[in-house]
């Protein structure tokens, strides 16, 4: 991945947050190296073991604290060295910590089987834990019996230090040596017992010189009486080192066995904690798991910049699926760079397996070369202006970029003459789409707009501004050109209106006409939009109803020929409205482009031939949209007739009740509202009065209907004890149920986290319940659980 993209794009800012929320110091270290993949299956491994962390996190404590770094003591030791106390205490708390993590997971296996197939290949290293730990107290110091010669020499280093101190303590009772004493104090002096002696009585008090006070009033002698004594006891002394060296040598030598095998754990550890780290951070930032766009599409809903601190405002933006290359434009600080480098943060940030805080329905394509250029990037040192150095970077882009690329520019084709500028990024824009790259630009150029709206291949999208109170919106909409709002932020912060007007009359002809145009088609194209997505829901709730009906009832075919047949009204109606607005935006644009330089006339007819193709092309899809479903509908047929009867002739369409049956000619009479018709029995076809409907459903529909006036979609546990808690959301699932709630919201809160797992617990065994998961952004979070009933 490219470092200047990695830069601008604050890659690496994000992987600061991620390594604060490690707990171990050679994950932060290692959160810190972090680079993406653009191995799929590697990618997608990642985010389920995130998403497995985060669920964890969100019900449990996992018991990963104490990890320690002890690469520097296994290199030691894998070379025969000999490992200190502290750095053997280090190897024993990790081998302490594997044995709780394997513990910890193998008991949850089916609940975490990414993270559970990961840490099953923890080794203890049982025999080695124990052994240091029954070598070394946890204070850092080596047990007594940690061999049978220590234990003997301490006794004797013990025995000895006992004789020379009750001696001492004699010369500080002695009247005869008192006085020669600076102090009644015993103390040491390179390993050997002394006592402070005037400097006056050295040549008195019978001993040797060991040391003596700055002052030089005071030496410090040991009494020659006890000198063979001090010499035993340095000599156990240096024994005792001696074995204890011994000691540490064994220990070092079991580690060294199997150095490559406890190096393993560390690693295993490392990626446990990196991984848990990810699911903090996805927590920290309420982030989603992304769905991974198989095509070169990115459409990501409400995305809030994770850098960003206070409010941010959701940005919607989409590019790969319709269109290819997508122009923004508008006001400064409205949110457009904040788009760019969203976006290509959100595909960094899912190529290294991390939530985005984004809402569900976010899809996000691994596109492999992420190239940006974005910001001031003018070098002094290199005697390069702004555009100069805008224009290197992007040379640099265009040499790299292929149909796997994401490019994001900002403020392209500016810096230099407007319209050398405009016609130079247009130009550019037409490479990258040739060359099939996903691109991303900013811009203030109405050309660029323009092009946008012609182009097939691209669209037109802007940052909303308040004029009244000249601030951002920060909310990007796609389809609409913007406005640079120049003249009216100008205005409103102090500009005389005279100089205003002057500039108003220097403006290019119809600069305001090409925008109020841009946006008409803007709304003419959203008229298309809303009937595709009109026949696409309908579509799905025809599909759903089909799916749930029982039988072939002729109400349920009514009501559903009767909802479709309004749809197309409807549609046919809306369609009629946009085919005349887009006839009143043609007759518009011959007339405005006739005297217009900055554009073609031809150019404009384009964009309403393209808008009336697109019209065609729904007119089409809405009326096979409807021939798919009201479908030919077959006559029941008839098996037996009797008096009452109601059927329907086929050959007239009629229906009605049979009045009387004619035996001898195979005829019945029948009543037909106010006619009486004559009609053989072989034209008959089962049919039902208007107002019948099946018992079964009219006491279901009975009992739903007063339930679903009565019956809230959410319910309140909140202060409940648990026992109390679940017997009300039974209760509630089953008038839930009844009532046909397709969704309910059980408010749990968070607290101590016991009434929520019961809660959950309970809802893996409730017959009513299809699934449920956590409340996510403006859902109440880990407060919430949202449960989908079996309706």
């Amino acid at each position: 991945m490219d470092s200047h993209t990695l830069k601008v794009l604050e890659y690496n800012e994000i992987l600061k947050l991620l390594s604060e929320e490690a707990g171990s110091y050679i994950a932060k270290e290692k959160a810190l190296s972090l680079t993406p993949s653009d191995d799929m299956e590697e990618v997608k491994t990642w985010l389920k073991e995130t998403e497995e962390a985060f669920r964890l996190l969100n019900i449990e404590q996992i018991p990963i604290g104490g990890i320690r770094d002890i690469r520097e003591p296994l290199k030691i030791a894998g070379l025969q060295g000999r490992l200190d106390i502290a750095q053997l205490m280090d190897i024993a708390q990790n081998l302490a910590v594997s044995q709780r993590i394997w513990a910890f997971f193998n008991s949850r296996k089916d609940k975490y089987d990414s993270l559970y197939s990961m840490v099953q290949n923890l080794n203890f290293y049982k025999s080695i834990r124990e052994e240091i730990n029954s070598t070394i107290s946890p204070k850092g110091e080596i047990y007594n019996n940690a061999s049978q010669k220590l234990s003997s020499l301490r006794r004797t280093i013990e025995d000895l230090k006992n004789h020379i101190s009750s001696k001492m303590s004699e010369f500080l009772k002695s009247s005869h040596y008192g006085k020669m004493l600076q102090e009644t104090i015993i103390t040491t002096r390179e390993g050997r017992y002394v006592l402070p002696v005037k400097s006056e009585f050295k040549s008195q008090f019978k001993g040797i010189v060991h040391d003596q006070s700055s002052s030089g009033v005071t030496v410090f002698m040991e009494p020659i009486t006890l000198v063979e004594k001090n010499n035993k006891l340095k000599e156990s002394l240096l024994e005792e080192k001696a074995e204890i060296e011994a000691i540490l040598r064994k220990l070092s030598l079991m580690v060294s066995m199997e150095a490559e095998g406890i190096e393993e754990n560390l690693n295993i550890l490392t990626d446990l904690d990196l991984i848990l780290a990810r699911g903090r951070l996805a927590h920290r930032l309420n982030g989603i798991r992304p769905v991974i766009s198989k095509n070169q599409t990115i459409k990501i809903q409400k995305g809030r910049h994770p850098l960003i601190k206070g409010e941010v405002v959701p940005i919607t933006v989409e590019i790969g699926e319709k269109f290819k290359c997508l122009v923004i434009t508008g006001p400064n600080t409205g949110g457009k760079t904040v788009t760019l480098k969203m976006t290509g943060l959100f595909v960094l940030m899912t190529k290294t397996g991390l939530f985005i805080p984004a809402d569900y329905g976010t899809e996000i394509s691994l596109i492999k070369d992420i190239y940006a250029d974005i910001g001031d990037e003018q070098s002094i040192a290199q005697s390069l202006s702004t555009f100069s150095s805008h224009i290197k970077q992007i040379a640099k882009i265009l040499s790299l970029a292929d149909d796997n690329s994401l490019i994001l520019l900002d403020e392209l084709g500016a810096g230099t003459d407007p319209g050398e500028g405009a016609s130079l990024g247009i130009s550019i824009l037409e490479y990258l789409i040739e060359k099939g790259s996903l691109t991303i630009v900013t811009s203030h150029h109405n050309q660029m707009k323009a092009f946008a709206a012609l182009n097939p291949e691209a669209q037109n999208a802007c940052v909303d501004f308040d004029v009244e109170t000249l601030s951002p919106k920060y909310h990007l909409t796609i389809g609409q050109p913007g406005r640079s709002q120049a003249l009216i932020i100008a205005e409103r912060l102090g500009i005389p209106s005279f100089i205003i007007e002057e500039a108003r009359a220097k403006q290019p002809e119809n600069t305001y006409e090409v925008d109020s145009l841009l946006e008409k088609i803007k709304l003419d194209s959203d008229t298309i939009s809303e009937e595709k997505e009109a026949v696409s829901d309908i579509k799905r709730e025809i599909g759903e109803l089909r799916r749930r009906l029982s039988g072939n009832l002729e109400d349920e075919e009514r009501k559903r020929k009767k909802i479709a047949e309004e749809f197309l009204e409807k549609s046919r109606q809306m369609l009629a409205s946009a085919q005349k607005e887009v006839k009143e935006t043609r007759q518009s644009l011959k007339k405005l482009f006739k005297n217009y330089q900055e554009f073609k006339q031809e150019d404009a007819m384009t964009i309403m031939e393209n808008l009336q193709q697109k019209l065609s092309l729904e007119e089409k899809i809405v009326e096979e949209f409807v021939s798919e479903v009201i479908p030919e509908k077959k006559p029941e047929p008839l098996e037996g007739v009797k008096q009452g009867d109601y059927v329907e002739v086929m050959s007239l369409g009629l229906k009605g009740y049979i009045a009387e049956i004619l035996s001898d000619t195979k005829e019945v009479k029948l009543q037909a509202g106010l006619m009486n018709i004559t009609a053989k029995i072989s034209d008959l076809a089962k049919a039902y009065p208007p107002d019948y409907e099946p018992p079964e459903q009219t006491y279901s529909r009975h009992i739903s209907t007063m339930k679903v006036v009565t019956i809230s979609p959410e319910i309140k546990l909140i202060s409940q004890r648990v026992e109390e808690a679940l017997m009300s959301l039974e209760k509630y699932l089953d008038d839930a149920f009844l009532a046909k709630h397709k969704e309910v919201r059980i408010v749990h809160g968070k607290g101590t986290g016991a009434l929520r797992i019961a809660v959950r617990d309970y809802l893996k065994t409730s017959p009513v319940i299809n699934s449920f998961r956590l409340g996510g952004v403006g859902e109440g979070g880990a407060g919430v659980t949202i449960a989908e009933l079996k309706v």
